[in-house]
């Protein structure tokens, strides 16, 4: 079992100043609307402007956050244990992720929250972590 080091989850925005400025970058925490314990594991920007990011926790959800800080948090047709891990924009604006669960699947997800997943042709137990959209507009997981 692992120690409870905090009650809150946190996404942070870290604001960078381009040199020559060597002021200190600006961080800002949003954790309200995030499940406590859910674990949120990777982020990464969508074509509308928001960032979707994965929570890995037994009951596996993705993420949706605005600039502004709302979260808005998605469970319906993810598998239970799934642990998803990774995500990635895709050129035709749905967001791909991987789930990293023994069974391991490449799901995606409309800007709205709908899911399909996908395990035809994946190896049992292959334990997906990474995703990513090549040149040639084809998805390449890990």
């Amino acid at each position: 079992m692992r120690p409870l080091l905090a009650t809150a989850v946190a996404l942070c925005s870290l604001s960078v100043l381009t040199a020559p400025a060597l002021a200190e970058p600006t961080i800002t925490e949003f954790s309200a609307g995030i499940t406590a314990g859910s674990e949120p594991r990777d982020i990464a920007a969508a074509s509308d402007g928001t960032l979707w990011f994965t929570e890995n926790a037994l009951i596996g959800r993705l993420g949706r956050i605005t600039t502004s800080g709302t979260v808005t948090e998605f469970s319906a047709g993810l598998t239970i244990g799934g642990g998803p891990w990774s995500i990635a924009p895709a050129s035709g604006g749905d967001m791909w992720f991987t789930e990293n669960a023994l069974l391991g699947s490449v799901g995606r997800t409309t800007l709205l929250g709908g899911v399909t997943q996908f395990t035809s042709g994946l190896t049992t137990g292959g334990q997906l972590r990474h995703i990513a959209e090549g040149p040639d507009d084809n998805l390449w997981a890990t």
